[in-house]
């Protein structure tokens, strides 16, 4: 799963820029400026009722999330987030929109946002962020196929052999791996990875809001 936002209790490359030129018509240069449209990409945030994505700052000494205490590694690891980004006023956004788990009894506002690909500050690998900030989670899903499958073919007929196949990969998954190579392979180049998170930079400009939904948050 990715990584909560941070900034959840208050997850850069200039690429597909417009282009700037002139059109030609009948061999003759018309002087004509067009400008091909920027690619915009679809994402999904949520947050508490009281925190807003357009406007204010994220004040990561409000954060919950930030300040758990049962995760004592999150600090450091934003503050190093932070300065390779040259900023901490960052919004954590899902690139699906069935990624997050919304609990019924907590109220939390969905935000569906449009924005142009050149407004994502980067993207990052929400597991290897995980192994940065010491928080111990799963393997991926595709990961956990493979060793599976891995298990079946060499002990098709014992499921303890199995078993211990599996207990054995979860453990290699999680042996230490040196902080300055995970933070080489943090950072993405593409969504489509299992795992990505966008992180934009706060405040969003209003006309990239899609939709703003409630949930969990009674209605009068």
């Amino acid at each position: 799963m990715p990584a909560r936002s941070p900034g959840s209790a208050v997850p850069s490359r200039n690429v597909g820029v417009p282009n700037r030129r002139s059109c030609q018509e009948d061999g003759k240069q018309t002087g004509v400026v067009v400008m091909t449209e920027e690619p915009r990409i679809r994402l999904w945030t949520w947050h508490s009722p009281e925190f807003s994505i357009t406007d204010g700052r994220v004040e990561l000494s409000r954060s919950t999330y930030l300040n758990d205490p049962n995760l004592p590694g999150l600090k450091s690891a934003y503050r190093g987030l932070a300065d390779r980004l040259g900023t901490d006023q960052i919004i954590w956004c899902y690139v699906r929109p069935d990624e997050h788990f919304h609990a019924p009894s907590i109220p939390e506002i969905e935000w569906e946002i449009e924005i142009p690909v050149s407004a994502i500050l980067t993207i990052v690998d929400s597991y290897v962020w995980n192994k940065i900030a010491d928080i111990r989670c799963s393997a991926p899903g595709s990961r956990r196929f493979g060793w599976q499958t891995e298990a079946m073919e060499t002990h098709p007929h014992d499921a303890d052999a199995r078993k211990v196949l599996m207990e054995q990969r979860e453990e290699d998954y999680h042996a230490h791996i040196p902080e300055a190579e995970l933070w080489r392979r943090l950072f993405l180049k593409t969504t489509r990875a299992e795992g990505a998170t966008a992180l934009i930079r706060h405040p969003v400009p209003e006309e990239y809001i899609i939709a703003k939904r409630p949930h969990g948050i009674p209605r009068n």
